[in-house]
């Protein structure tokens, strides 16, 4: 609506313009009319304008006595006369043939043409002086707005009188005619204007007038529009405000101002980019533009408060074509980019916890496509996501026959669920073929956007349950096989009395089979008389479960009558189906052994004295609580006499014993629970009960109860270990693990331990955060799975060798979860348990980043040291190229001072001496066009051109040129005036053109020369042109097509007719084309001819980015003593020698020289005491290539620095591949040999 009101408020504003403009237009134009009015009134009533004409034609001739004279009007570009002759305009230019054969002045002129030439004072005629009988003949035009130089007057005179001297005369009389002229064009024009503009104004009068009173309605109403426009944005809740093109604040609204903490004020005065953080000031400027070209744009960013909080803001812009200016509305959309990361985070989680789940899990939509399976899913079934994308490819898998086609109706019926669960257990195969039993829960978990039901299906694998559940039938079966053969007495009986079974071995004991006693009543009838009772009571305890199980001794009577003792185990075994439990009574015969006790009376002392001696602290107390003994080992532990505690130590009192929670367990015990108490720590204080040293001890406890015949507790036993120096053993264990751990976590280096089959048994944080490979996945796993093919010889020979002992440091690469190649630097190490080693723990750092580093430096080295090649090339071609025309100026510029040079002689050296010049500004000029490109100081023009016309100059400027050299030039242009029309940067296009025809006519002899153009894209709003030279010259082998565009590879490229120029055209070229937004390239043949294209799109365009170059710094490097080294200088230049002489003796250093390689090689071979050699590459009888050789054959580690004066990177190459150590180019620089010195000798 804000915008709609906008639009028509200023359609408003324009209309009203419009009128007004119009008005004051027709008031002018009545004004006009007024004052033609009044000068038509002065003007008296003339003859007609033909009449007029005839009647001057007379009067000159009579006056002037001109035999002829004529008056001409111009028609469509051509002058006709009644006098039957015409004179025609080449495009109304200067120069104008008149054609005279066949006309009145055909007697006059013996040629069929002659030409006009435009001076100050007219048209004058240029003629044969032979044949042309008039001296002379003036066209003079009209001095009259009016008459706009339409009218000529011809005059001719062929009795030899001087036409000049009456010049000013015939001009005088051409005003005449002129002013006589204007008056009868004025009045007959000035009553018809006046007519039709009375008219005019009238009707326009009253149009206005209406225009006038709608407009001021109009006007009202846009005004009330504004207002309610400006109320409606200022309360708005979404901020709101106005940009020029620079991206300056016109306008804001409160909500703008409250949103990001300004005031109105503050805003007005900030740019776009003040609080924009996204976006670069260059990205905010391409931000804007596109707004102004497209008309409008919508994207979200991030804006900085005044508080330098940061703000997620969705922006809509809009741009106004009328106000020139970008309408924009900003909506705060932190909040939902917030919810939207948490509803992310919860999917997320949800998604995580899917796959991650322990049941097999898969989400399927109606239709049958299968989303997603989870991890247990694969695990289970065998297959994975790919394997069955939709269901019937999961039933086709997983059933088969009648279940294949029940399952899939079931699965079909599943999609009209929407708040219920369907469950099922089905049968299905496995991919390795297994069946497995699965219990499926399916649910819906809502539908999605086009209204499919979503499904999701949970399983249970019941396998190993239904397996487990058929084999407890068959161990049921066992066990009762098991009892019914024991040869131990058992009898299982349930709650109804009822004996169940016996076996073999309670039937042999007792006599009884479970014929003889068929329920419990008998048994215990029989075999405990009249303990009966108490038997069946003891019974009855255990099936309702107040006791898990009993154990007591019984004497029982046989079925032949005699006593036994038995000693009873008695347990709950379960319930049978019907909800009746179940006993089992197992009996030991242990009469032989109560007859054995009388027999042990004796060995209680003997008992005693091992209590006495035991390591043990062992305490008994009574049914009290109160300690009534205690052994040596106890008074050892807790430092004071028995005398101190027995008989006054009460456990069941103790304030100590209940601290440490020790009372529980004994209150256990004298219950007749036999007790292991979990370790603890007591402390007596010595302030209650215990009187003595009070120290912190850490205790095992067992207590046990001491029962009489019946089972009933008499006293406890309590028994002591002293653990205190386990525990603080184990105290210091667990500190140093944990410690040891925090620093592996902690360390910045990836560790890793494997064990001696090359498996994972441990890796630290920085390995998961550095690789995302969790050590959950990958415990117990092979590293080898993470190595690359090619280094798995190399990385099993470092296992092997650190598996026997040894310290091994290499560099690995580790292929990550991304898929990213790290490189690492690995320290590996045995790990010894003992003396024998277990595995390897290995220590890495990251070095990726530090070897492209290294990679990066070295390309750029590269890429320095071939430009400086090059440059060093190229000034010594410019060096040639400079000289060259130089010569050429100087040389002829001596020989025109010598006398009796004949004229074409001289001529001859002058177009030599401005050739030579031509040349010399043609270099100069492409250096600094290179200069400035280099520097980033070209900048761009941009206008628009008529591509035709730039054509057609340089075809009409070379046509010349290359038709000296006998080639033909030609321009092939299918462009229309339409698509001519281009906006770019008319120089640097014109400069592009000029070099390649330039280059084209240089290297052509004979053929032809084509420039052509014609369109590549044209779109609504850009227009892209293909311009091509094509020639027929000498043309570029294939590889170096690419080189000819760098800078300075002319002195490079061994072209016998690359004579003249600097080799700088084809990279102005390049590099103009591509800030004009273009590319260019060349297709050629070689000794068949070249076609260099390039294009040019009509756009804007940015500056191309500069590239920055990272110096590389290389440090000094530590100085060191030279005295005592001696250095061979092999150089034939004696002032070369001198100067390394001198540098390497003022640094302590002793010199040998050899003028020659020969002399070179036998210094080396006589005398041992030669350190380093310098060899200069270009000696006499043998180079320094083949010295270096012969050196190296005998003394393979004496180092050898190459030097040499051409500096070439073929040169560097051959010098190390001679056996030279380094290299070093002249002039030597005393810090550079040195330092090189310095390197090569600093293990010697």
């Amino acid at each position: 609506m804000e915008s709609n009101l906008n639009a028509y408020q200023i359609e408003l504003e324009s209309k009203i313009q419009i009128l007004e403009f119009e008005n004051e237009t027709l008031s002018a134009k009545a004004e006009e009319n007024l004052l033609l009015n009044r000068a038509f009134e002065e003007i008296k009533e003339e003859d007609e304008i033909d009449t007029l004409w005839h009647n001057t034609l007379e009067s000159i001739s009579i006056l002037l006595n001109i035999p002829f004279s004529g008056i001409f009007d111009v028609v469509e570009k051509q002058f006709v006369c009644n006098c039957s002759f015409a004179l025609f305009s080449n495009e109304d230019s200067a120069d104008i043939q008149l054609k005279v054969s066949e006309t009145t002045l055909e007697k006059l002129i013996s040629k069929q043409t002659c030409f006009l030439h435009k001076t100050e004072s007219g048209f004058v005629f240029h003629y044969p002086k032979t044949g042309f009988e008039a001296e002379n003949a003036i066209i003079i035009p009209f001095d009259s707005e009016i008459i706009n130089n339409r009218y000529f007057v011809f005059i001719v005179d062929k009795k030899g009188q001087s036409l000049a001297e009456r010049l000013p005369l015939f001009e005088k009389i051409i005003r005449i005619i002129s002013s006589k002229l204007e008056r009868v064009y004025y009045q007959n024009e000035l009553k018809k204007l006046n007519n039709e503009l009375e008219k005019k104004v009238e009707i326009r009068t009253e149009e206005l007038r209406k225009q006038n009173e709608k407009l001021i309605t109009e006007w009202n109403r846009a005004e009330e529009s504004e207002m309610k426009v400006r109320d409606i944005l200022q309360t708005a809740m979404d901020g709101f405000w106005l940009v020029d093109r620079k991206g300056n604040f016109i306008e804001v609204n409160d909500s703008a101002c409250e949103t990001l903490g300004y005031f109105r004020e503050e805003m007005l005065k900030m740019n776009i980019s003040d609080i924009e953080v996204i976006e670069s000031t260059g990205q905010i400027k391409e931000r804007i533009s596109k707004i102004h070209t497209i008309g409008m744009d919508r994207f979200e960013s991030k804006h900085r408060c005044k508080n330098g909080q940061i703000i997620d803001v969705e922006v809509s812009a809009r741009y106004n074509h009328v106000h020139n200016m970008i309408i924009t509305v900003i909506k705060d959309i932190t909040a939902r980019k917030q919810r939207d990361e948490i509803l992310r985070a919860s999917e997320e989680r949800f998604r995580k916890a899917i796959m991650d789940a322990p049941l097999p899990i898969m989400i399927h939509t109606e239709g049958g496509k299968v989303d997603s399976v989870n991890k247990q899913w694969e695990k289970t079934t065998g297959y994975t996501l790919k394997e069955i994308p939709t269901i019937d490819i999961w039933t086709e898998k997983a059933y088969f026959g009648n279940e294949r086609e029940a399952n899939k109706k079931r699965i079909e019926k599943l999609y009209g669920i929407d708040n219920k669960v369907d469950e099922g257990e089905y049968i299905i195969t496995t991919k390795s073929g297994v069946k497995r039993n699965l219990f499926f829960s399916s649910t819906s978990l809502g539908r999605n956007c086009d209204g499919k039901n979503i499904i999701i299906s949970m399983a249970t694998d019941l396998t190993e349950r239904i397996g487990v559940m058929n084999e407890l039938k068959a161990s049921e079966e066992r066990f009762r096989l098991a009892v019914s053969m024991s040869p131990i007495p058992i009898m299982i009986h349930n709650e109804d009395n009822e004996v169940l079974q016996l076996s073999e071995g309670w039937t042999n004991y007792s006599g009884y089979t479970i014929v003889d006693i068929p329920t419990l009543g008998d048994w215990t009838e029989k075999a405990y008389g009249k303990r009966s009772g108490f038997a069946k009571k003891y019974i009855e305890d255990l099936f309702a479960l107040k006791k898990t199980a009993n154990t007591g001794e019984w004497e029982v009577t046989s079925k032949n009558g005699e006593t036994r003792n038995w000693e009873f185990f008695t347990t709950p075994i379960g319930i049978l189906s019907d909800g009746e439990k179940v006993l089992l009574s197992t009996a030991i015969d242990i009469t032989d052994r109560k007859r054995a006790e009388k027999k042990t009376t004796d060995s209680e002392a003997q008992l005693r004295l091992l209590i006495e001696q035991s390591p043990f602290a062992i305490e008994l107390y009574d049914l009290n609580g109160l300690q009534i003994a205690v052994n040596k080992a106890y008074e050892d532990l807790w430092g004071f006499p028995s005398s101190t505690t027995v008989g006054r130590f009460n456990v069941l009192k103790s304030i100590e014993v209940e601290r440490t929670g020790l009372l529980a367990y004994v209150k256990r015990a004298y219950k007749g629970e036999s007790v292991k108490v979990p370790d603890y720590q007591f402390d007596p204080t010595g302030a209650t009960e215990a009187i003595g040293k009070g120290r912190h001890r850490w205790l095992s406890t067992n207590i046990y109860p001491l029962k009489d015949s019946e089972e009933k507790v008499k006293n406890i036993v309590i028994v002591h270990e002293d653990i205190t120096k386990v525990k603080e053993y184990d105290r210091l264990i667990k500190e140093s693990e944990e410690k040891y751990r925090t620093m592996i976590e902690r360390s910045n280096d990836l560790i890793w331990m494997l064990d001696k089959m090359g498996n994972f048994n441990f890796f630290n944080k920085h390995v998961e955060e550095t690789t995302g490979f969790l050590f959950k996945d990958w415990k117990g796993k092979s590293f080898v799975p993470l190595l690359m093919k090619n280094e798995l010889p190399y990385i099993n020979d470092v296992f092997r060798k650190t598996i026997s002992g040894n310290t091994e440091s290499y560099e690995l690469h580790l292929k990550v979860s991304s898929g990213k190649i790290l490189v690492l630097s690995v320290n590996t190490a045995p790990i010894y348990t003992g003396n024998e080693i277990t595995g390897i723990v290995s220590f890495a750092r990251d070095i990726t980043q530090q070897k492209e580093a290294e990679e990066k430096l070295i390309k750029a080295l590269e890429k320095a040291t071939e430009s400086d090649r090059l440059k060093s090339a190229f000034l010594a071609n410019m060096s040639h190229e400079i000289r060259t025309p130089m010569n050429g100026i100087l040389g002829f510029a001596e020989l025109l001072k010598e006398p009796g040079l004949s004229g074409e002689e001289q001529q001859n050296y002058i177009q030599i001496i401005e050739k030579s010049g031509a040349r010399m500004l043609n270099i100069i000029n492409d250096i600094i066009s290179i200069s400035k490109i280099e520097s980033g100081l070209v900048e761009l023009s941009i206008s628009e051109i008529n591509v035709n016309e730039q054509i057609e100059q340089l075809f009409n400027f070379f046509k010349p040129e290359a038709e000296a050299k006998g080639i033909k030039l030609f321009v092939n242009n299918t462009l229309t005036a339409k698509q001519a029309s281009l906006k770019t940067d008319t120089a640097k296009l014109y400069s592009i053109l000029s070099n390649l025809i330039k280059n084209a006519i240089k290297y052509t002899s004979k053929g032809s020369i084509e420039i052509g153009c014609g369109i590549t894209a044209d779109t609504q709003d850009t227009l892209s042109l293909q311009f091509y030279v094509k020639d027929t010259g000498i043309g570029i082998a294939k590889e170096r097509q690419e080189a000819i565009f760098e800078r300075f590879i002319q002195a490079d490229i061994e072209d016998k007719m690359a004579r003249q120029g600097a080799g700088l055209g084809l990279a102005i070229c390049k590099s103009y084309s591509e800030m004009l937004g273009g590319k260019i390239w060349v297709e050629s043949t070689l000794n068949e001819g070249s076609v260099f294209y390039f294009t040019i799109p009509d756009k804007r365009f940015e500056t191309a980015e500069k590239v920055i170059e990272i110096p590389i710094e290389i440090k000094e490097s530590k100085k060191r003593e030279f005295k005592t080294m001696t250095v061979l200088i092999v150089e034939d230049d004696a002032s070369s020698y001198e100067l390394l002489m001198i540098i390497l003796e003022r640094s302590g250093m002793k010199t040998l020289w050899a003028e020659n390689g020969i002399d070179a090689v036998n210094l080396c071979k006589e005398n041992v005491n030669i350190d380093l050699v310098l060899m200069d590459i270009n000696i006499p009888l043998m180079n320094g290539y083949e010295a270096t050789k012969q050196i190296k054959k005998f003394r393979p580690n004496l180092p050898i620095i190459a030097q040499t004066a051409f500096a070439l990177l073929g040169d560097r190459k051959k010098a190390l591949e001679a056996g030279c150590d380094d290299y070093l180019s002249k002039p030597v620089k005393r810090e550079e040999l040195m330092l090189k010195i310095e390197l090569l000798l600093k293990d010697l």
